[in-house]
């Protein structure tokens, strides 16, 4: 930690950082936080011939006239993947109103990620001078530049004690459509992201109190200027936004249809193991892999992960044989399949193990 104003994050003017909103979490007996900071360096970038082929590819996947590919929506969704990460920079961050130097510079990716020891005392004093509101500190880049709205985030103080919901978000809470590639590239380049119906309804009703939300996903950093304005103009419950890191020329470009692939498991995991007192709800879909993500979840931490809640697709049910797979050795009453969030229980987690058996559907 320091103090000295003239210490800044080691940007140029056409250069811009991203910062997701994080987490903090009690060690040491409880004495201090432990809190999370990541982001990204990024500038914006010219068409490469790689950037180039993506292009092209999108617009022969989708099957698009080159109008909407000129449209307002699509530039701000494609924007992220044409720009250019920037390595071997300094970052700055202040976190409630102390100035603290990440120890190391960005990476080849642009990516920088740090944790920070804060005092209990020091976290006390931001709740009583109003900087803290209920779980939320303020962080944000302290930049040579003007402080665009992009340099500002926020970390939840979460407690060792209480109920975390942990949600995917394509198809989860948000119209994606991914076992369709035509649709899901249509909906995430072409047309502006929208909530499923109810699923708002619903997690502001599991939101009162202090239940803490985090946002787990497999797509793309790239998007997370369009997912995290979903989140927040909706009015979902605010909480920690994790995606996938890629580059294009890692995966080349056979990989563009947006990456389902791993890494969900362990962001999940890491987050169960920060919070051993709590108990945790998980919510995803059954386009993917999130059945067979959380039941094994579930079996390692058994006594942590208290309900697991699949959002069926129609074009990917969750018959009777694939529950059975899926949740095997997992108790029924932990685990249910919904087609309308009108299904889901209205409080956790008290209403967990009493919901009726006609309030939520187990199976097909």
């Amino acid at each position: 930690m320091i103090t000295q104003k003239d210490v800044v994050t080691e940007i140029s003017t056409d250069q811009k950082v991203v910062l997701y909103p994080t987490y903090g979490y009690l060690v040491d007996s409880g004495n201090f936080w432990r809190v999370s900071v990541s982001g990204r360096v990024y500038e914006p970038g010219g068409v490469t011939f790689h950037k180039r082929l993506l292009l092209g590819l999108l617009k022969r996947f989708m099957g698009a006239d080159i109008e909407l590919l000129e449209n307002e929506v699509f530039r701000r969704h494609i924007s992220g993947f044409l720009a250019k990460t920037v390595r071997v920079k300094r970052v700055v961050v202040r976190i409630g109103d102390e100035i603290y130097v990440l120890p190391k510079k960005t990476r080849r990716n642009g990516e920088f990620q740090a944790t920070f020891r804060i005092p209990i005392e020091q976290v006390a004093k931001w709740r009583k001078s109003g900087i803290q509101q209920g779980m939320t500190v303020p962080i944000e880049v302290v930049s040579p530049n003007e402080h665009p709205e992009d340099y500002q985030s926020s970390v939840q103080l979460i407690p060792d004690t209480g109920v975390s919901v942990i949600s995917d978000i394509d198809d989860t809470i948000k119209e994606t459509n991914v076992t369709c590639r035509r649709s899901m590239l249509e909906n995430t380049f072409l047309r502006e992201f929208r909530l499923i119906d109810g699923m708002l309804e619903c997690f502001e009703k599991w939101a009162s109190g202090e239940v803490a939300f985090h946002y787990v996903s497999s797509s793309p950093w790239q998007l997370f200027a369009p997912l995290a304005g979903l989140i927040g103009d909706s009015g979902l419950p605010e909480g920690s936004i994790h995606l996938r890191s890629f580059r294009i020329r890692d995966h080349m470009l056979r990989h563009v249809m947006l990456l389902r692939r791993g890494g969900k498991s362990a962001v999940i995991r890491d987050i169960i193991e920060s919070f051993k007192g709590r108990q945790f709800i998980l919510v995803g879909d059954s386009g993917e892999k999130d059945a067979d993500i959380y039941a094994h979840l579930a079996r390692k931490y058994p006594e942590q992960i208290q309900g697991i809640y699949i959002r069926e697709l129609a074009d990917r049910p969750m018959h009777q044989e694939r529950c059975e797979r899926s949740f095997r050795r997992i108790p029924s009453s932990k685990w249910h399949v919904f087609s309308c969030p009108s299904e889901l229980p209205v409080q956790l987690p008290v209403q967990l193990q009493t919901v009726e058996s006609d309030e939520i559907t187990p199976c097909h």
